[in-house]
């Protein structure tokens, strides 16, 4: 995503990952980010690591996603990898509050022990980045205080349930090519087949075979291990050669695609709610909830479609939603289809005896962001600049006369509420000249709202606040860093009781300093789910 690329993006990323792994994974991961994707030897000069330090560093990014390596293998020369920067695997940190709520949440109605296994296998992708199946049985096996083979059972239903919402999935593989670029794919496929022996042929040829390979990913992406298998346990030293790619060990993440998913859909059930009632909103949660680990099947901008029949199987028990009927589910769904707002999307077709609803998510996720920008303008220009910013973005384009009148404001106040507002950059002026001179007094000035470079301020906006904020904390850590380091070592009780009443003071403000920032950054969280892809 283009966002992803800003500078502000990749300040945050680089303040996260620091925080996280410290400053030497850091420089490598700042190296990535400036100067692209590179090869080992380039990224150690440009990095200023050393060979091993660098090799540990880069281990540490491909572990946590934060670095995606690609096989080359050039006509000529050894093949190599060349390893990519990836700055929404950094962002994702700011979500892991998020992540354990939502499977907290969605395992609230299973027993203690599950409910608290789904946690842990969570929480261990979350601190380790990837890892095999055996190791996450370890894992839990060390939370619980229990043998693996007591937990085996337990510990595979979960893992399970959790692949089959998607909300794991198989970890990117390394021996994959770089990606070709899809643009490049589509202007060769509308040309005519190129001639046999042809360089164009050789091209579209290497095209097909790398685009085969992402594909074989995609098709088992979210395929459980083979749990008979004996645990993988290679020796200290062991180095794989070439022809070994069989022995390499299936290692699962953490889908950060579908926990985004789910927190756009909670701004979605937001948005529904204060449109059209509470009742619609727990019925839009439903239809959401039921077609978790779907979003494959789903048309662009919809969730997945779904019948009356599978809203009613999906929430039958659980304590959040009522006991409806089919037939009641079904009348609320076609009533909140009738509304003009066009939240819900009618699937039926013909010969067919059932009807399948879907929510169009890209509509209601305008709605909320256009609420949102409407919020920021309210707050900062006030009651009349809403009223001139909602006048230009429904009405597309208008002179500055016509939205004095129809805003109904005396055409000073209406040109002091324009500029304010293009100053703030919530709206754009255009020139339209009557002859090719360009003379003012021969052209007219029409003002607009651009939605998509409101939308690009928006999120500039929360990504410098994000960063602002972790950098306030970083402030605050170092002014009381020697006490803190002492207080987090190994004699930290012992270290407690030596502290001056000055020191005691100062810790007491950096925690009261904490609390707040962290808050703050938190609350962050929502709107990058309602503003990124």
């Amino acid at each position: 995503m283009a966002e992803l690329h800003r500078p502000e993006a990749s300040r945050l990323a680089r303040m996260l990952v620091k925080e996280h792994f410290g400053e030497a994974v850091e420089a490598a991961f700042a190296a990535l980010l400036l100067r692209g994707q590179q090869r080992l030897p380039e990224l150690e000069k440009s990095s200023g690591l050393s060979t091993d330090l660098l090799k540990k560093t880069v281990l540490v990014l491909m572990q946590h996603s934060l670095a995606i390596a690609y096989k080359v293998v050039p006509e000529a020369g050894p093949l190599h990898y060349i390893y990519r920067a990836s700055v929404a695997e950094a962002l994702h940190f700011m979500r892991k509050p998020f992540i354990l709520r939502c499977v907290e949440e969605d395992n609230a109605d299973k027993d203690e022990l599950n409910s608290s296994v789904c946690q842990q296998i969570t929480q261990a992708l979350l601190e380790n980045g990837r890892l095999r199946y055996d190791q996450l049985l370890l894992y839990v096996a060390k939370q619980q205080e229990a043998e693996e083979r007591e937990l085996a059972e337990t510990v595979q239903a979960c893992f399970l349930k959790l692949l089959h919402l998607q909300q794991l999935e198989r970890a990117f593989p390394c021996d994959l090519p770089p990606p070709v670029d899809p643009k490049r794919v589509a202007a060769m496929r509308a040309k005519k087949p190129p001639k046999q022996g042809t360089l164009e042929e050789q091209r579209m040829l290497a095209d097909m075979a790398v685009e085969a390979a992402y594909a074989a990913y995609s098709s088992e992406r979210f395929q459980a291990p083979d749990f008979a298998a004996p645990p993988f346990h290679p020796k200290p030293g062991d180095k794989r050669g070439r022809g070994d790619e069989a022995a390499e060990p299936v290692l699962f993440r953490l889908n950060y695609e579908e926990f985004t998913r789910r927190a756009r859909y909670e701004q979605c059930v937001e948005i529904v709610e204060t449109m059209h009632g509470k009742e619609s909103g727990q019925l839009v949660s439903a239809l959401l909830r039921a077609g978790a680990g779907q979003a494959a099947e789903a048309a662009e901008g919809e969730s997945p479609a779904l019948t009356a029949h599978e809203v009613v199987a999906a929430t039958r028990g659980k304590h959040d939603y009522p006991a409806w009927d089919k037939h009641a589910v079904l009348s609320a769904l076609r009533q909140l289809e009738a509304e003009d707002t066009g939240v819900l999307v009618n699937h039926e077709e013909a010969g067919r005896a059932y009807v399948k609803f879907a929510l169009a998510t890209g509509r209601v996720l305008e709605m909320a962001q256009d609420r949102m920008i409407d919020k920021v303008v309210h707050d900062r220009h006030g009651l009349i600049g809403l009223r001139v910013f909602r006048l230009l973005r429904d009405k597309k384009q208008l002179e500055q006369k016509q939205v004095a009148e129809q805003a109904v404001l005396p055409p000073k106040e209406a040109n002091v509420v324009l500029y304010t507002l293009l100053k703030g950059g919530f709206v754009s002026i255009q020139d339209i000249p009557k002859l090719p001179d360009h003379a003012a007094s021969r052209t007219f000035f029409t003002w607009s709202v651009n939605r998509a470079a409101v939308v690009s301020k928006m999120i500039g906006e929360y990504l410098k606040a994000a960063g602002n904020i972790r950098a306030r904390l970083d402030f605050a850590f170092n002014q009381h860093s020697q006490v803190l380091k002492l207080l987090m070592g190994p004699n930290a009780e012992a270290a407690s009781r030596q502290l001056t009443a000055a020191q005691r003071a100062g810790v007491a403000e950096f925690r009261r300093t904490k609390l707040v920032l962290e808050g703050r950054f938190l609350a962050l969280d929502p709107m990058f789910a309602l503003y990124f892809d």
